[in-house]
């Protein structure tokens, strides 16, 4: 599961960062994420409530994927 801040949330004062080459769009992260398989997929406005200078409406990218069983297994180093 990701949730980013996008490039939308420049201005609004309601969360860091204000640098857009550290925002992502949902292209962004589905992009990052290729080849895994996306459960949800979703670029949204939504409250969030994180202290002081994180509460209020942002922009948001949310992502969650099933990772493939070649992921998940354990590895057996010896």
């Amino acid at each position: 599961m990701q949730e980013a801040y996008t490039p939308k949330q420049i201005g609004r004062g309601t969360a860091d960062p204000q640098d857009p080459d550290l925002l992502l769009s949902l292209d962004d992260l589905t992009g990052e994420l290729a080849g895994l398989d996306l459960v949800h997929a979703r670029e949204l406005d939504r409250e969030v409530r994180k202290g002081a200078y994180h509460t209020g409406v942002a922009s948001v990218a949310q992502v969650i994927v099933v990772l493939p069983p070649a992921l998940t297994t354990p590895r057996s180093d010896g």
